[in-house]
């Protein structure tokens, strides 16, 4: 019990931290919870967090605490469309596909529609290329480097952090470990690109 309240409060005077110096950018923050493949895994506390730099370029942050210890897990962004689970988010806005592609990482290839804890939806997925590695207590912090995203506009998101390294085409590591909004394809975070 000691360990997750020490958990929660380190992550929330890191939260005040990097919202002091994000730049001219609010920073907004979403909890991560297990889920939506695997729910058996420790955690006390995550959250990713994103905000828009003096250039207009967005940095996103993920962030662990008492997950499992000296592990290597694949953070990235699962994009919806909001207005209709069942169409794929490129249909909504057809530069969603390369609204993301400035970053270093993948666009998931294989099906878009899949159904995860009783919700079918479709999806356009991406898995940043750095790696979010925990150390010998399960705490771990990626930043992904900052970027423009090219298109302006509402993207809705959930965030995911995968087991282990997830190739292209899929595979055991592709499993989402942690998610945020609490559920699949539920209470969406809106990224407002440049607007």
């Amino acid at each position: 019990m000691k360990s997750n309240v020490f958990g929660i409060l380190l992550v929330a005077v890191l939260m005040v931290l990097t919202a002091l110096a994000s730049g001219s950018g609010e920073t907004h923050m979403v909890g991560l919870t297990k889920g939506w493949d695997i729910f058996d895994r420790p955690l006390d506390v995550g959250t990713a967090k994103w905000y828009f730099d003096d250039q207009n370029e967005i940095i996103f942050e993920f962030e662990l605490a008492g997950a499992e210890p000296n592990h290597k897990y694949t953070v990235g962004v699962h994009l919806f469309n909001k207005d209709d689970l069942t169409k794929n988010p490129s249909e909504l806005n057809d530069k969603t596909r390369a609204a993301f592609a400035e970053f270093p990482g993948q666009r998931k290839k294989g099906d878009n529609c899949i159904t995860r804890e009783g919700t079918f939806a479709c999806v356009e997925a991406y898995d940043f290329e750095l790696p979010l590695t925990t150390d010998e207590t399960g705490y771990g912090k990626v930043v992904i480097p900052p970027k423009r995203i090219p298109y302006p506009g509402n993207y809705y998101a959930q965030f995911t952090v995968r087991i282990g390294d997830c190739p292209e085409d899929g595979g055991s590591g592709c499993a989402a470990v942690y998610r945020s909004g609490g559920k699949f394809a539920q209470n969406l975070a809106t990224i407002e690109a440049g607007l």
